[in-house]
Formats: C-alpha cells, sequence, structure tokens
C-alpha cells in the first residue's frame, strides 16, 4: 500500500482523504503516481479557467510505502 504525502509547512504528510475522511491509500505505486498526475492536471485546468491562481507544483508530492520502505520523490 502506498499514500501521496505533499510537503506542507510542518512537513510531509498524507492530505488526501477518501469519501470516509480517512486517509486515502493505494494498492500500487502506480496508482499513487497516477493519482498525482490526474491531481496536477486538474488543477492547471483550473488555473486555465481561472478558478486557481496558480497550480501546485510536482516536487511538492511524493509517494511513500505505507508502513516504511523506499520513498519516492522527496525533495
Amino acid at each position: 500500500m502506498f499514500e501521496v504525502q505533499m510537503l506542507m509547512l510542518g512537513g510531509w504528510e498524507n492530505c488526501w482523504s477518501d469519501g470516509d475522511d480517512k486517509p486515502q491509500v493505494f494498492a500500487t505505486r502506480e496508482e499513487a503516481e497516477a493519482a498525482i498526475d490526474e491531481h496536477l492536471a486538474d488543477a492547471a485546468q483550473a488555473v486555465e479557467e481561472g478558478f486557481l491562481d496558480e497550480a501546485d507544483e510536482r516536487d511538492s508530492f511524493r509517494v511513500v510505502p505505507v508502513g516504511g520502505g523506499d520513498v519516492v520523490g522527496d525533495s
């Protein structure tokens, strides 16, 4: 299992949740990376349409195995 973490003021944290307000996790690293890509594409579109001033940066996200292991995308 993997989670997406975002770099916040206090450090890296999983700020994504599922529909039940539980931290969102993904079965594979690929699914987590795809979720980041989708989020960034949606944010870029929202900027183009004037709903956001700016989109998140890719390096503000990383994929972390739940329960330990190698971190991918750690800045």
